[in-house]
C-alpha cells in the first residue's frame, strides 16, 4: 500500500474541508449582518448614529440578560417611536386618511383649521408653530377635530 499517497490525499481533504468551514463562516456573518443590518433600519431607524453603530447596539442587547434585554428593547423603541414623529406630517398627514369624506362635517373643520393657520401665518409672516398656536387658541373646536384626524 502507498502510504504516501493517502497522507497527501487526507491533507488535500483536510485543507478543502478548511476551506469549506471558512466559506460557510463567512456566509453565516453576512447573513447575520443583513439580518442586523434590517433591524437596525427597522427598530432603530430615526434615532441618530450610523448603522454600524446601531448594529453594535443590538449586538449588544442580544447579548444582555433577558430581562435588561427586554427593558433596553422597550425604551429603544419608544425612542424610536418618538423620533419618528418628527419625519410625519403636521394635522391630518395628507388628508388621505380623508379622502372620499369631504363634505364631512369633520373634514370641513379640519380644512378650516389648515386654512386659518395659512391665514395667520400670511397675515404675521410668522413660522407655521406660531400660527398653530395663534389658530389653536382662536378656533378650539376646529383644532380638536385637527388634532384627532391622525
Amino acid at each position: 500500500m502507498n502510504w504516501k499517497w493517502i497522507g497527501r490525499r487526507r491533507r488535500e481533504l483536510a485543507e478543502r474541508l478548511a476551506k469549506l468551514e471558512a466559506e460557510a463562516e463567512a456566509e453565516r456573518q453576512r447573513r447575520v449582518l443583513a439580518e442586523l443590518t434590517e433591524r437596525a433600519e427597522v427598530e432603530l431607524g430615526h434615532l441618530p448614529g450610523t448603522i454600524e453603530e446601531k448594529i453594535d447596539i443590538l449586538k449588544a442587547l442580544d447579548a444582555m440578560p433577558e430581562a435588561t434585554r427586554k427593558t433596553a428593547s422597550n425604551m429603544f423603541g419608544k425612542a424610536n417611536k418618538i423620533a419618528t414623529m418628527a419625519f410625519e406630517t403636521l394635522g391630518y398627514r395628507g388628508a388621505n386618511i380623508l379622502r372620499g369624506i369631504g363634505d364631512s362635517q369633520e373634514y370641513k373643520l379640519i380644512s378650516g383649521f389648515d386654512a386659518r393657520i395659512s391665514e395667520v401665518r400670511r397675515s404675521h409672516r410668522g413660522f407655521r408653530a406660531e400660527a398653530l398656536r395663534e389658530a389653536r387658541l382662536a378656533h378650539p373646536e376646529e383644532f380638536a377635530a385637527w388634532q384627532n384626524a391622525g
